[in-house]
């Protein structure tokens, strides 16, 4: 899924693709490996080309991550360079998020590596001998490495927390987009009118008290602000900061109160990957089920 989203986004780019080769018809960008050089698809031309791939791991604390490396190969022949087309793929496709099934993943920039290669054959792959008669080009790539960070949703039970800071958000700030919540189109930024939220749980509970009929319980739950520039992902930041200071508590799905007991932020906080406001709640869970005595040695 994420792959296709991908494709799609690259293929959109006119800047980009008005450049590339075209393989049957369609710009030269494929997802781990080129077709044959000598395949009936191609055009005179076979380079420039993009070949993409997705590195996957498991992250415990946001479902998982990875790298998308994107190489740009060019043909030394050609009067067309990789470095044309940098600053319009890194714009393109850092921070922008892609909306699957289940999850949202954003790609950022992490590096940008360049080199040359020797390749023969049909494939890229490089060799290391050189045989008699083969014709042989110097290819010229560019790879742009983007770590991809996902946000799934945070949904557990009833009452949660994390339910009730998203609509707690939505009535306090309309403009902002909620990820997990919102329904967004599969590929978007976040704009500096129209930032992003994301709440996440930071740590288990901390803190478990218990009466007769409330198991009271206290969390950490971490707010991303991401919007398109540093000064107004600040004030943002300040605005959501100073709202739930002047209220000191949440309403949750059941109506019950979350007691805001403890906030902080940092505003130059990674908007991706770490986040920027911290909140302490505690909040009461009902208890449903009560210990009832029989009373015994009544007399009336």
């Amino acid at each position: 899924m994420l792959e296709k989203l991908i494709y799609k986004k690259l293929c959109s780019i006119s800047e980009l693709t008005s450049a590339l080769a075209t393989y049957k018809e369609q710009p030269a960008i494929f997802y781990g490996m080129a077709p044959e050089e000598d395949a009936a698809g191609w055009s005179t031309a076979k380079y420039p080309r993009i070949v993409y791939f997705i590195n996957s791991k498991y992250n415990a604390e946001r479902s998982s991550s990875g790298l998308l490396l994107i190489n740009l190969l060019c043909s030394a022949e050609n009067t067309i360079m990789p470095d044309d087309f940098s600053d319009i793929i890194i714009g393109n496709l850092s921070e922008l998020f892609f909306v699957g099934e289940t999850t949202t993943t954003c790609s950022l920039w992490n590096r940008t590596d360049s080199f040359k290669q020797l390749y023969m054959g049909s494939f890229e792959q490089p060799y290391t001998s050189i045989t008699s008669g083969t014709e042989e080009s110097k290819i010229i790539c560019r790879t742009h490495t983007f770590d991809l960070i996902e946000f799934p949703p945070e949904i557990s039970t009833n009452p949660d927390p994390i339910v009730g800071l998203n609509e707690w958000m939505k009535v306090k700030f309309p403009q902002c987009s909620i990820i997990g919540q919102d329904i967004l189109s599969e590929t978007w930024k976040a704009q500096d009118s129209t930032p992003a939220i994301y709440w996440r749980t930071k740590a288990a509970i901390s803190e478990l008290k218990t009466t007769y009929s409330v198991a009271w319980v206290q969390a950490t739950m971490v707010c991303h602000v991401i919007s398109d520039s540093p000064v107004a992902r600040r004030k943002w930041i300040s605005e959501i900061v100073n709202r739930l200071s002047i209220e000191g508590e949440i309403a949750l799905s059941d109506k019950s109160p979350m007691i805001i007991t403890h906030l902080e932020y940092n505003a130059n906080g990674n908007p991706i990957i770490d986040g920027q406001i911290t909140v302490l709640g505690t909040y009461g869970i009902l208890r449903r089920d009560f210990a009832s005595i029989k009373l015994q040695n009544i007399n009336l």
